[in-house]
């Protein structure tokens, strides 16, 4: 049932030419959590992030980003949308209302057929489910990454990231408003993975957190050290109500996002 709501979310992308903004958003978070799912599921199927699955069970939290854009001469730019899932601590989830009790995000979607320019009605599409479960993983926190670096840089890159947070100092620092990487934390490459160099060992962590990545294109000199992360503050309003920042959806144990399950198994495998 799940899966059914956002395929027939995905099919009305064409129609949403004239769809609100709370409209797109709400289709871009589902495909997002979706593809971070995958992302996860391709990388610890890959033989050469054979550590990886390691290191997301010895996580405090795992930042997925399913696709980061990269282009530039000399000068870059980057950018992409990222999802956080934090460890639960444990104990049951109960079933509870929808967190966002301001907007009937229940409500069907209006579009307008641009052929023949008569409004149209989507059947409801709900993004709040809520079901009972068992503690693992938190619920998504949205955030975007952006950031530019200098240095030899040819070409485009488009990439899918994981990043491990091994320390509470890592996990303090995303719940923050603004996070730099690098600065805040320290970031370290995870073991030789595709287009990435080797990092260092894992017991004990000598860095925050580590990347993981599979890359596409011809970039050189690629680091996400410098990068800032910034909550997606209007995606998080959306689904947890307006006055959610990332740590009280953390500390938020009472309730879990369906929707999200997929990922959530994806990173319990």
């Amino acid at each position: 049932m799940i899966y059914t709501r956002w395929i027939f979310a995905l099919l009305l992308l064409p129609l949403l030419g004239c769809a609100s903004d709370v409209d797109r958003d709400m289709i871009a978070q589902r495909t997002l959590v979706n593809e971070s799912a995958a992302t996860v599921s391709r990388l610890l199927a890959d033989p050469q992030f054979a550590e990886l699955k390691d290191y997301i069970h010895r996580s405090k939290a795992v930042l997925v980003i399913p696709n980061m854009y990269r282009a530039g001469f000399v000068f870059g730019a980057e950018y992409g949308n990222a999802v956080l899932m934090v460890k639960t601590s444990g104990g049951d989830f109960q079933a509870a209302a929808p967190i966002n009790t301001g907007t009937n995000y229940n409500a069907a979607i209006t579009t307008e057929d641009l052929g023949s320019g008569q409004t149209m009605q989507s059947a409801p599409m709900p993004i709040q489910t809520f079901s009972t479960g068992v503690a693992g993983w938190g619920n998504p926190i949205f955030y975007q990454l952006t950031g530019g670096s200098a240095g030899l840089q040819i070409g485009a890159q488009s990439a899918e990231i994981v990043i491990t947070i091994m320390t509470d100092k890592g996990l303090e620092g995303l719940l923050n408003n603004s996070f730099k990487m690098g600065a805040d934390a320290s970031v370290a490459f995870g073991p030789i993975g595709k287009n990435i160099a080797a990092g260092t060992t894992l017991t004990p962590p000598s860095a925050d957190m580590y990347t993981f990545g599979s890359t596409m294109g011809l970039y050189g000199g690629a680091s996400l050290s410098g990068s800032v992360l910034k909550e997606n503050a209007n995606w998080n309003m959306l689904v947890y109500g307006s006055s959610a920042k990332p740590r009280e959806v953390m500390l938020r144990s009472d309730t879990q996002l369906t929707e999200a399950q997929s990922l959530r198994d994806a990173l319990s495998r």
